[in-house]
């Protein structure tokens, strides 16, 4: 669904308010991981299996949402491609394609990286901040609400400073802030080091999808969904890849 979702936005909101959509999409991702966890285990553990029956009645405001939505269909310029073919014109349109294979290495050093502060944190919690259950959560949130925060100030980042600038500036401060995490003893220090981690990787989440996205416009429907399919099938199991690769580190005993 996410990469439906995803594509879909352009087509929901005027290209002049693009980007504050797709902030409007991180936020809503980050206050779901930061408040969501806990709302869910509440629910659990109040009310057992409940809570798969209510997960899938969330999803009817965003049915009704979707059948309501009067979408202005675009005709296809080419004929309808068997599936095989589809998968091979996209894998060429992407070799081909300079621009999309930057992001597409961009997102999965971006999900690499932030695959690995959230697999690395209950370590952190533990042995650098001699804390527990406690400690982590206060350091998850921290990471969330920096990712929150950041995801507010996309556009103003961009006004400012240009995509290609921001990437390499949040690539900087995202360095520092890892560091940062390993060196400090303090939660007060750590949490701030994981606040700016949050915010400066969520905005190069952001401005990859951006990336993708404004590129799709150029583009006929037959590829209008290929960069953000791709980008998402090489960044989101790069976060899945950091977390099993550090998997090993979470076993070593404290």
């Amino acid at each position: 669904m996410d990469p439906a979702w995803q594509s879909s936005v352009s087509e929901q909101v005027p290209l002049e308010t693009f980007p504050a959509a797709v902030a409007l999409n991180s936020i809503s991702y980050n206050i779901a991981r930061s408040i969501g966890s806990a709302m869910g285990g509440l629910v659990i553990a109040t009310a057992g299996a409940v809570a798969f029956a209510l997960n899938a009645l969330l999803y009817l405001p965003l049915m009704v949402a979707l059948f309501l939505w009067k979408r202005i269909s675009e005709p296809s310029r080419l004929p309808p491609e068997r599936l095989s073919r589809a998968i091979l014109s996209g894998v060429r349109y992407t070799i081909n394609s300079p621009s999309i294979k930057i992001v597409l290495v961009r997102s999965m050093v971006t999900g690499l990286i932030g695959g690995g502060i959230i697999a690395l944190m209950p370590l952190v919690a533990r042995d650098l901040l001699h804390g527990g259950a406690q400690t982590y959560g206060i350091m998850l949130s921290a990471f969330g609400l920096g990712a929150v925060i950041g995801a507010l100030n996309i556009t103003e980042v961009r006004k400012r400073m240009g995509g290609e600038a921001a990437i390499r500036a949040c690539a900087l401060s995202m360095g520092g802030a890892i560091t940062a995490v390993a060196l400090s003893g303090k939660p007060i220090l750590t949490a701030i080091a994981l606040f700016l981690a949050g915010a400066v990787w969520i905005i190069a989440w952001a401005l990859s999808t951006l990336g993708c996205n404004y590129r799709r416009h150029a583009g006929s429907p037959a590829v209008r969904l290929r960069p953000t399919r791709r980008r998402d099938r090489v960044g989101l199991p790069s976060a899945a890849g950091a977390i099993w690769l550090m998997s090993p580190v979470c076993k070593q005993p404290s």
